[in-house]
C-alpha cells in the first residue's frame, strides 16, 4: 500500500498494489514480480504514485474490478502481461531531469480502450522525456500531453526504430513529440497548445480516419504519411491542414485524403510530396506556396470504382510567394465548359477529365502539364496530336504542345509556353485522332408497347470493339444483358439503338448502363440511367453519375426535377447541399457524408422517385 507521501528508491510487491488517497508519486519504483495474478487499486480521489514495473515470470497484473483509472510517474515493463484501466492510465508528474518514463520491453500490454496520457510535468526547464515501445504495443487513445512551468514544455523522444501507435485517437495536445514515428489507425486531433515537433506522423490501419486540427492548422511541423491498407480507405481532413515547417514532407502510399474548400490541404515554401500513385492521391482541392516546380497529388474515383492518379504539374513560379490551388474531376466538362467551344486549332476536348488550377495570389506566370492514363480513356499517337487546352470563360483555348513524356498509353504533355490566365484545363486534339475513344453524348432508355428501347449516340471512337449493356435492379450488382459491336475508329456521330425485352422489368424499376471494351481489352463503363417499371406506361429517365461518389453526384432526367430530399439507409433526412444546375439537372454534394448508401427522393412529371446513391 502507498498510502501518501513520495517514494524514492526500490520497492517490490507480490501480491495486490493499493494507492491511497494522499500519495505524491515519487522517482522511485514499485515493482510487481509476483508469480500469479496481480491487481492493481486506486482512491476515487485518483493520486499519483511513483514508477510501476511489471518484472512477472508468469501472470499478469490487471486492476481490481471498479478501478478505472491509474497515475504514475512512469511505466517500466520489463516482464509479464499489464492490462491498462478502462479509463485512464496517466504517465507522467513531476520530473526536474529528463528521463525515460515509458519503457517496454517485454509482455503483452493490453489497452483496455483506455486513453493514455504522456504528461510529464517540467519545472522551468526544457524537460525531454523517452518512450520505449516495442512492435506488438498497440495503445487505443493516446494524448501528448507535456505541459510545464515558467511557460516551458516537456520534449517527448520516441526510441529510434520504434512506433507509438494509437488505434482509435491520438491527440497532440501540448509539448512536442521529436524524433521516429508517431502512428494512428483512425483520428488524429491536433491541439493549438502543441509545440510542432518533428516526428513521422503516419495514417495506418484497416480503416478510414480523420486529421482535425480545428485552431491549430499549422501546427504540426514533421513529415506525414498515408498509410492505410489500401486505396479504398481515405483520411478525412474535419480541418485546415497547412504544412509548412522547414523539412516538412508529405508521403503517400496507401490510401487517400479528402480536401475541400472548407477543410483545405495547404504546403508551404520548399514542402516536398512524394509516393503518390493510384493507391494513394488527393481526393480533391490541393494549395501549394512558393517557388517549388509542382506535381499536384489530386485524382479522382472512377464510375466503377476504379482509383485514378491524376496529377497537373507547373514549373517553379518566380516568387516564393505565389500560391497556386488545383483538383482534378474525373467527368466531362461539359456542359459547365462546352466542349463544343474551341478555337479552330483544337479538333475536341476531352469529355473524360478536366482539372481546375487558380493562382491564388501573385501574378506569377507558369508552364502547365497535363498528364494522361487509361483513366483518360485511350492513346496519345501520333504525339504532335496533344495539346494542353485551357477555358478561358467562353471558349477553349490552345495552349501549345511543348513536348512529351511518357508513352502513348500514358504520360505528360506541357505547355508550348506559360500560361498567364488560369482556369479549368483539359487534353484536347489537334487533328482528332487522341485522346479518348469513345465519346458518349447520350444514353437514354424508354418503355414501348413490347419491349424497351434503348437509345446512344457517340461523338468519336477510337480502337472501340464492343458495348456491353449491362442491368441492375439496385445499382450495386450488374448483369450483362447484349454485346453490341463498335464502330472502330471514327470521328463522326454514331447512332446505336437496341431493344430489350421488358417482361423482366414491367414491374420493378431498372437500372441500365453500357460498358465499353477497346481491342486491346481496356473497359470504360459509362455513368447508369434509372428506368421506373414499364407497368407505369412513362417514358422518363434518369441518369446518375458518378456513382459510387467521394464528393459530387449528378442526377439528370428527360423531365423536370424539383423537391429533392436525402435520406440514409434508416430513413432519416440528411442535410446537404443540392445545387439545381437546370430545370433537369441537378448536382448533390457528398462531401459532408458518411460512406454508405442513400437514397435521393424527387419529385418529376408528378410522381416521388427514390434513386439509390453509394459514397464511397
Amino acid at each position: 500500500t502507498h498510502n501518501d507521501g513520495y517514494i524514492s528508491g526500490q520497492f517490490s510487491f507480490a501480491n495486490n498494489l493499493i494507492i491511497g488517497s494522499a500519495t505524491d508519486g515519487g522517482t522511485g519504483t514499485i515493482t510487481a514480480l509476483g508469480t500469479g495474478a496481480q491487481t492493481y487499486s486506486v482512491h476515487s480521489s485518483a493520486p499519483r504514485t511513483c514508477v510501476l514495473a511489471i518484472n512477472k515470470t508468469s501472470g499478469a497484473l490487471t486492476p481490481n474490478p471498479g478501478t478505472n483509472i491509474l497515475l504514475v510517474q512512469g511505466i517500466n515493463q520489463i516482464a509479464g502481461n499489464f492490462t491498462a484501466p478502462a479509463g485512464t492510465l496517466s504517465v507522467g508528474g513531476s520530473w526536474n531531469n529528463s528521463t525515460v518514463i515509458y519503457n517496454h520491453t517485454d509482455g503483452a500490454f493490453t489497452h483496455n480502450n483506455g486513453l493514455v496520457i504522456f504528461e510529464p510535468y517540467s519545472n522551468c526547464f526544457w524537460g525531454t522525456y523517452g518512450l520505449n515501445i516495442i512492435p506488438s504495443t498497440l495503445f487505443y487513445d493516446v494524448m501528448m500531453n507535456g505541459g510545464g512551468s515558467c511557460g516551458v514544455y516537456a520534449t517527448f523522444t520516441i526510441a529510434a526504430n520504434d512506433t507509438l501507435e494509437a488505434s482509435n485517437t491520438l491527440t497532440f495536445n501540448n509539448g512536442r513529440v521529436n524524433s521516429n514515428h508517431v502512428a494512428c489507425q483512425s483520428t488524429v486531433y491536433i491541439v493549438s497548445g502543441y509545440d510542432g515537433g518533428n516526428s513521422n506522423l503516419i495514417l495506418t490501419g484497416n480503416n478510414s480516419g480523420i486529421i482535425d486540427a480545428t485552431g491549430a492548422a499549422a501546427v504540426y511541423d514533421g513529415r506525414i504519411t498515408i498509410a492505410k491498407t489500401n486505396a479504398s480507405k481515405i483520411v478525412t481532413l474535419n480541418s485546415a491542414l497547412v504544412m509548412d515547417g522547414a523539412g516538412q514532407s508529405l508521403v503517400f502510399s496507401k490510401g487517400r485524403i479528402i480536401s475541400t474548400a472548407g477543410n483545405l490541404l495547404e504546403l508551404g515554401d520548399n514542402v516536398t510530396v512524394s509516393g503518390a500513385s493510384d493507391s494513394s492521391y488527393v481526393s480533391g482541392l490541393v494549395r501549394k506556396s512558393g517557388n517549388d516546380a509542382f506535381a499536384f497529388p489530386v485524382g479522382k474515383t472512377s464510375v466503377g470504382g476504379t482509383y485514378n492518379y491524376a496529377p497537373i504539374i507547373i514549373s517553379a513560379p518566380s516568387t516564393t510567394t505565389a500560391q497556386f490551388t488545383a483538383e482534378y474531376f474525373l467527368t466531362n466538362p461539359d456542359p459547365l465548359y462546352s466542349i463544343a467551344s474551341k478555337t479552330s486549332s483544337i479538333h475536341h476536348i476531352s469529355s473524360t477529365e478536366y482539372w481546375i488550377l487558380d493562382r491564388t495570389t501573385s501574378t506569377a506566370n507558369v508552364s502547365v502539364s497535363l498528364t494522361w492514363a487509361a483513366r483518360s480513356g485511350g492513346v496519345v499517337s501520333p504525339a504532335s496530336d496533344i495539346t494542353v487546352a485551357k477555358w478561358d470563360g467562353s471558349q477553349w483555348i490552345d495552349q501549345g504542345n511543348g513536348g512529351i513524356l511518357g508513352s502513348a498509353a500514358s504520360g505528360t504533355v506541357i505547355s508550348s509556353g506559360v500560361v498567364t490566365a488560369f482556369s479549368p484545363f483539359s487534353l484536347g486534339s489537334r487533328i482528332g485522332l487522341s485522346p479518348l475513344p469513345v465519346e458518349l453524348t447520350s444514353f437514354t432508355a424508354q418503355c414501348t408497347d413490347s419491349e424497351i428501347l434503348v437509345k446512344w449516340v457517340t461523338q468519336s471512337e477510337l480502337n472501340n470493339n464492343f458495348f456491353t449493356m449491362q442491368s441492375s435492379i439496385d445499382g450495386s450488382i450488374w448483369t450483362n444483358i447484349a454485346k453490341i459491336s463498335g464502330n472502330k475508329t471514327s470521328n463522326q456521330t454514331k447512332n446505336y439503338e437496341y431493344s430489350v425485352s421488358k417482361n423482366e422489368f414491367e414491374s420493378n424499376p431498372v437500372y441500365l448502363r453500357l460498358k465499353q471494351t477497346d481491342f486491346n481489352s481496356t473497359e470504360t463503363v459509362f455513368p447508369s440511367i434509372y428506368l421506373a417499371p414499364c407497368k407505369e406506361n412513362n417514358n422518363y429517365t434518369f441518369q446518375i453519375y458518378p456513382t459510387p461518389s467521394s464528393d459530387y453526384c449528378y442526377v439528370e432526367s428527360n423531365s423536370y426535377i424539383n423537391n429533392f430530399t436525402v435520406y440514409n439507409s434508416l430513413g432519416q433526412v440528411q442535410k446537404t447541399e443540392i445545387q439545381s444546375l437546370s430545370p433537369n439537372k441537378i448536382k448533390l454534394n457528398m462531401q459532408a457524408l458518411v460512406t454508405g448508401v442513400y437514397y435521393l427522393q424527387l419529385y418529376s412529371d408528378g410522381r416521388i422517385h427514390s434513386i439509390k446513391i453509394v459514397k464511397s
